[in-house]
């Protein structure tokens, strides 16, 4: 079997893709919830989910925000009747979103 295993630089846990918990660390043991995905692009989601709201925080740094939206792709997360997106791409340049969404962290931050 091929999978990956993600380090936690900050506790220095080692996550299990397959396991869905940290298998050396830290947070050894600690399981993650899972939640439901799904590929979509944002004009998809804004079709399906047309009340999300987006945040930019520094409007010069990000001036495609400043034309219509293209249809990027975006991870979008639910959990019941709460719904957020965010750019794969601002994700990718990021490397981790810590976010809240229904009272639960987006990603789970150190306590």
């Amino acid at each position: 079997m091929s999978a990956m295993t993600w380090y936690d630089h900050e506790t220095e846990s080692i996550w299990s893709q397959p396991w869905g918990r940290a298998i050396i660390g830290e947070y050894k043991g600690v399981q993650l919830d899972l939640l439901p995905s799904q590929l979509t692009t944002w004009g998809q989601w804004k079709e399906s989910y047309p009340d999300t709201l987006t945040m930019v925080n520094d409007i010069e740094r990000h001036s495609r925000f400043r034309q219509s939206f293209q249809p990027n792709f975006v991870i979008g997360l639910m959990i019941g009747t709460d719904a957020k997106a965010y750019y794969y791409e601002d994700v990718l340049s990021l490397g981790v979103v810590n976010d809240m969404l229904a009272d639960a962290d987006v990603y789970p931050r150190r306590r």
